[in-house]
């Protein structure tokens, strides 16, 4: 299960990573269905991923409905802008 958000200009896809791909930055947040692990990745590239390691949750699928939320907003502290990731 992913949430993520980023469309290209076009409707097209023009191959992978750089030089021929789509240039674009999105977040990806999963979960994982067996075990409920979550992590995040950073598409730099369509499709180019930079992923982060799987983290345990409270979430465990195991026969079980589980709900899948992710947040992503900018965050100005100390005079430096950053993004903040929450799922």
């Amino acid at each position: 299960m992913n949430g993520h958000g980023m469309r290209g200009v076009e409707d097209i896809h023009t191959g992978s990573g750089s030089p021929e791909g789509c240039e674009g930055v999105a977040y990806k947040g999963s979960l994982s269905y067996t075990g409920g692990d979550v992590r995040w990745a950073k598409e730099q590239w369509h499709v180019s991923y930079v992923f982060q390691p799987w983290r345990s949750s409270p979430a465990d699928s195991d026969g079980k409905f589980v709900g899948f939320k992710v947040a992503i907003y900018n965050m100005h502290a100390a005079g430096i802008n950053h993004k903040h990731l929450e799922a």
